[in-house]
């Protein structure tokens, strides 16, 4: 009998050495006191662009990206976002982002309960909630991520530039600076 694969699994089947690093530099950022940790940033990533193949286009003004940030936020968080270089599109940056900006699920369950939305987008937003622990799981299980990398110190990046263009090499997006 041949067991179905979840969509751990196939993002598993996603996960680049690249991504893997990314994510665990950025769980990184996570506060020391919290319980989230790379396989928390593995769910959400995966719920959020599938690892990378739902990124949508660039330049449209709803979330865009490895994690699916709107540009405010993206900049909130320190991100490029311009006609030349959207950092939106960089997992090491994104991931960056993305850890920089969790919450408790049972504070964005509470918000949803005060929040005026609309039944269907309240019921999108529960199912997310509730999926991403559940997934965070199955990581922990599966993944080769270092589940301690948390705990390490944090990779800093090169100075990040604004001028350059992006290129496509293997299927990656790629920015060159100018």
């Amino acid at each position: 009998m041949t067991k179905n694969k979840t969509n751990v699994d196939i993002w598993l089947e996603r996960e680049t050495e690249h991504k893997r690093k990314a994510l665990e530099n950025a769980s990184r950022y996570f506060d020391g006191k919290d319980t989230f940790t790379v396989n928390t940033l593995e769910a959400i990533y995966g719920q959020e662009s599938s690892f990378g193949t739902q990124l949508r286009n660039r330049g449209i003004e709803g979330a865009a990206g490895e994690f699916h940030l709107d540009k405010v936020t993206a900049r909130e968080y320190g991100l490029i976002v311009s006609k030349t270089n959207d950092q939106r599109f960089d997992i090491d940056y994104a991931s960056i982002a993305a850890a920089s900006d969790p919450s408790q699920w049972s504070e964005v369950q509470a918000f949803l309960e005060e929040a005026n939305f609309s039944p269907n987008k309240i019921k999108e937003i529960r199912q997310y909630v509730e999926s991403v622990p559940k997934n965070e799981i199955e990581f922990a299980d599966k993944s080769q991520a270092d589940k301690k990398a948390k705990n390490k110190p944090i990779n800093k990046r090169k100075n990040s530039c604004t001028d350059g263009h992006w290129i496509t090499k293997d299927d990656h997006h790629i920015f060159i600076c100018d």
